[in-house]
C-alpha cells in the first residue's frame, strides 16, 4: 500500500479479501495516514468520511435576519440560511455590493487613523509628543552603530522616524512611533519597529502586546478603549508575522495586554457590545494553512471568549480545529472551517458540511 508492504498476519485489524475485493479497516492508520481522509462521528449523522476536497467557503462577512453571507472561491458570494438548512444560493454583483457595505458597517469600532496635523518629533536621541518623552532611540542607535562599525562596506544612513497620532477623547491620545533602521537595506525589507503609547494627563505609557500599527479602536460606553491590530487575513510570505493583537485601556487609565493575559499569539476581534468584546484566541495558524488533514488531537484548538470592560475573560466555546469566526446580531457564534466546507453554529450546536462540487453548481 503506497509502496509499503503489509504483514497481514501481524495486523491488529487485518485487511480482508472477499471475492477478489480487498477491504480495509477504517483505522486512523489507513484512513488518515495513508489516504489523507478525514473521519468524523456524530450522534445523528453517524460515521462520516471526507476525502480531500477543494476549499470553496472562506468566511462569513455579513447577515440579514434569516441568512449569512459567505465569501467563496472565484470571488463569489453565497447566501446560507442561519439554520444551515437548504442549499446555498449565489448572489449577483448588485447584491454583493450591498453585502460588502453591510460588512464594513458591522466592524467593531473605527479604523485607526492618524491626524495629519498632529506629529511626534525627534529631539536628540528621544521622540517627543507635546513635550512629553515617548521613547528613547539609544538602544536602536547603539545596535546600528555596532553593526556599521563591523560592516564598513555599508553606509550608516541613520534612522527614519515616523508617527501617527490619533485623539481618542479630550484627555487621551494614541501615538504610534515607527522607526526604520539599517536604511542601506531597500524597502520593503528595511528593518523597522512600531511602538504604541497612550498619552494622558501629561504622561506617556507604552501599550502592552502591541508591536504593530493598530488597525481599529473601540470606544466603550464607560470611557474605556480597546486597541486592536488585526492579523493578516490570508497568510503570504510577507505576512507570516502579522498577528492579531489586542490591548485594553480601562476607565481608570490602566493598560492591559490581552495576548499575554490569554496566553495566545493571536486574538481576532469579532464583535463589540456595551459590556465587552467577543474574540477568538489562538496560537498556531500555520497548520490551518499548510496541512489540511492533521490529527485534531495534535492540532492547536481555537477558543472563543467574552472579554468584559475590565479585561476579565469568560470562555464561551472551544473549537476543535481552525476556522474563521463570525458573531451575528443575536450573539450566535458561527465558524467557517478552514479545512473543509463546513459551517458550525457553536451557540446552537448545529453544523453542516457541503461537498465542493455541490457548492459550485
Amino acid at each position: 500500500m503506497n509502496g509499503k508492504s503489509i504483514n497481514n498476519a501481524g495486523e491488529p485489524y487485518p485487511l480482508l479479501l472477499v471475492d477478489n475485493v480487498s477491504y480495509l479497516p477504517m483505522t486512523w492508520r489507513y484512513a488518515h495516514n495513508e489516504f489523507g481522509w478525514r473521519t468524523d462521528w456524530g450522534a445523528q449523522e453517524g460515521f462520516q468520511l471526507t476525502t480531500e476536497q477543494q476549499k470553496v467557503l472562506h468566511r462569513i462577512i455579513a447577515e440579514d435576519t434569516e441568512a449569512l453571507f459567505v465569501e467563496a472561491e472565484s470571488n463569489r458570494m453565497l447566501k446560507v440560511n442561519k439554520d444551515l438548512k437548504g442549499d446555498p444560493s449565489l448572489l449577483d454583483d448588485k447584491a454583493k455590493a450591498g453585502v460588502n457595505q453591510l460588512a464594513e458597517k458591522r466592524k467593531p469600532g473605527v479604523p485607526f487613523a492618524g491626524d495629519p496635523k498632529q506629529t511626534a518629533v525627534r529631539l536628540g536621541d528621544s521622540v517627543y509628543y507635546d513635550n512629553i518623552e515617548l521613547m528613547s532611540l539609544k538602544p536602536i542607535l547603539e545596535k546600528a552603530a555596532a553593526f556599521y562599525e563591523s560592516q564598513t562596506e555599508y553606509e550608516n544612513k541613520g534612522l527614519d522616524v515616523q508617527s501617527e497620532i490619533m485623539k481618542l477623547d479630550d484627555r487621551t491620545v494614541l501615538a504610534v512611533i515607527s522607526v526604520s533602521s539599517f536604511l542601506h537595506i531597500p524597502p520593503p525589507y528595511t528593518p523597522y519597529t512600531h511602538e504604541a503609547f497612550i498619552v494622558r494627563d501629561g504622561k506617556a505609557l507604552p501599550v502592552p502586546d502591541l508591536t504593530q500599527v493598530p488597525t481599529r479602536v473601540v470606544r466603550n460606553p464607560d470611557g474605556s478603549f480597546w486597541i486592536a491590530s488585526e492579523a493578516a487575513d490570508r497568510m503570504t510570505s510577507r505576512t507570516p508575522n502579522v498577528y492579531g493583537q489586542l490591548a485594553l485601556l480601562n476607565v481608570s487609565g490602566q493598560l492591559r495586554g490581552m495576548n499575554t493575559k490569554l496566553g495566545e499569539k493571536d486574538i481576532d476581534l469579532l464583535a463589540s457590545t456595551n459590556d465587552g468584546l467577543t474574540v477568538k484566541a489562538y496560537s498556531d495558524r500555520f497548520k490551518a494553512y499548510h496541512d489540511s488533514f492533521i490529527p485534531l488531537d495534535a492540532e492547536e484548538r481555537e477558543t472563543y471568549y467574552h472579554l468584559d470592560l475590565q479585561g476579565k475573560e469568560t470562555r464561551l466555546f472551544l473549537y476543535k480545529g481552525a476556522g474563521r469566526g463570525y458573531v451575528d446580531s443575536k450573539g450566535h457564534i458561527y465558524v467557517v472551517d478552514r479545512q473543509v466546507n463546513r459551517i458550525s453554529d457553536l451557540t446552537s450546536g448545529q453544523s453542516r458540511m457541503w461537498w465542493d462540487y455541490a457548492l459550485k453548481r
